[in-house]
C-alpha cells in the first residue's frame, strides 16, 4: 500500500510567529504547490486523511476537487504540536531560559500548557497504527511537519531526539 504524506503549503503568517495549533490560513499561491503533488498522485485515491486545522483542510479540499472519487477524513491526531501559551507569540519573545529548557529537551518538556514531542508522537502513532490496519489502497495524509516527522520516525525507526533532522518543506510530498 502506498501512503502519500503531504505537508500543507506555506501559511499566511509572519515568519517568527509560533503557530503549531493556531488555525491559520494558507498563503496566496498555495494551489501551485498542490498541483505539483497532484501530478505525482495516482488518480485512484479514495481517502485523504487530514488534520482539521484550516491550512490542512483547505489543502485536502483542493486535492479532493482534483481527485473526484476521494473523501476526506479529518483526524485531530494529525494536528501539529500544541505550543500552549506560546501560540501566537514570536519565538524571540519567549524568555531564553524557557526556550532553552524546551529546546534542549523537547521530547519530554512541553511549553506551558502545551505538549511535548512524546505526546505528539503518541497521538500520531495511534492514528498511524489504526490507519495501517484499515487501509487497503493508496491514501493521502495532509498534515504538518511535526506529525509527518512522527510518522517518518515510526516507519524509519528514528529516535525522537533526532526528529528535526528530517527536513520537510511546505507543500512537499513524501511517498511511503
Amino acid at each position: 500500500m502506498e501512503v502519500f504524506l503531504i505537508r500543507h503549503p506555506k501559511p499566511a503568517i509572519e515568519k517568527d510567529i509560533i503557530y503549531g495549533s493556531l488555525d491559520v490560513s494558507l498563503a496566496n499561491g498555495y494551489k501551485k504547490d498542490l498541483d505539483i503533488c497532484l501530478e505525482k498522485l495516482p488518480k485512484n485515491i479514495k481517502t485523504i486523511y487530514s488534520s482539521p486545522l484550516k491550512r490542512c483542510k483547505d489543502s485536502a479540499s483542493y486535492l479532493q476537487e482534483k481527485l473526484p472519487f476521494s473523501n476526506i477524513i479529518e483526524d485531530t491526531r494529525l494536528q501539529e504540536i500544541n505550543f500552549g501559551d506560546w501560540e501566537g507569540k514570536t519565538w524571540s519573545s519567549i524568555t531564553p531560559n524557557e526556550l532553552n529548557n524546551w529546546m534542549y529537551n523537547f521530547v519530554d518538556v512541553a511549553p506551558p500548557n502545551g505538549e511535548n514531542l512524546h505526546q505528539l508522537h503518541t497521538r500520531v502513532s495511534d492514528f498511524y497504527d489504526e490507519m495501517i490496519l484499515n487501509a487497503q489502497e493508496p491514501i493521502v495524509i495532509v498534515a504538518h511537519a511535526g506529525s509527518i516527522r512522527c510518522i517518518l520516525a515510526i516507519v524509519k525507526k528514528i529516535n525522537l531526539a533526532s526528529i528535526f533532522d528530517i527536513k520537510i518543506g511546505y507543500g512537499e510530498m513524501i511517498l511511503l
